[in-house]
């Protein structure tokens, strides 16, 4: 594995954690505000992507919520109901984009290897 994904995907980690208003991973402690689900899977956030890679709209999703703190983010009290759209180029079982303040937050599916997430994100961000 190069350095510079890994190093991408880190410097995602510690925007997610440190900024608010940055898309990136959840912390390991359930924070599921990072979170999204659609179609009964579970996406985790890394990053924004530019808007123009944005394809066509899949339907409702929700953010956050974790109504039970163990990091579920299905049916929460603040879950957030959003629009999920595809990436161009990419299967939506593997990443998916929901627009936020003019950007594209990538929302990647859980469970991926690294090395996929690698190349997912050196290919989109």
């Amino acid at each position: 594995m190069s350095l510079a994904p890994a190093a991408r995907v880190l410097g995602l980690v510690l925007c997610a954690t440190g900024v608010a208003g940055c898309s990136g991973q959840g912390d390991a402690e359930g924070d599921c505000s990072q979170e999204l689900v659609f179609r009964e899977e579970t996406y985790l956030g890394y990053g924004s992507a530019d808007g123009e890679t944005a394809d066509a709209d899949l339907g409702a999703g929700e953010l956050g919520g974790c109504p039970d703190g163990e990091g579920s983010a299905t049916g929460g009290e603040d879950a957030v109901p959003v629009r999920v759209h595809s990436i161009h180029g990419h299967a939506p079982e593997d990443v998916v984009g929901v627009e936020v303040e003019g950007r594209l937050d990538l929302y990647l599916r859980e469970g991926m290897s690294t090395e996929d997430i690698d190349r997912l994100i050196e290919e989109l961000t």
